[in-house]
């Protein structure tokens, strides 16, 4: 961590623990920052709207308009985001 928010500006390293209670949740939002550049307020709104704990999840609406398997495995397929196979190659 400690090289993580060493590549912070002084503001971003103080803006995580006023408004990070986590170890954990200020290393996740000091990595997100460095990889996205966000400034200190991009990196307040992140945190306000609590930006951790939505990554990975994104929104669809995929079981209300797709068969189970077919909900299950669209859903699979964007997770991934470094699946190299084809849907239909899935064995479901």
């Amino acid at each position: 961590m400690q090289r993580t928010v060493a590549q912070l500006t002084w503001g971003q390293n103080s803006a995580l623990p006023e408004k990070l209670d986590q170890a954990e949740d200020s290393l996740w939002y000091a990595v997100r920052t460095l990889e996205h550049g966000w400034s200190r307020d991009i990196l307040g709104l992140q945190i306000q709207g609590r930006a951790h704990l939505r990554h990975g999840k994104a929104q669809n609406n995929f079981p209300a308009t797709l068969p189970p398997q077919e909900s299950d495995m669209a859903a699979h397929v964007f997770k991934d985001s470094y699946r190299r196979q084809s849907p239909a190659s899935l064995n479901y």
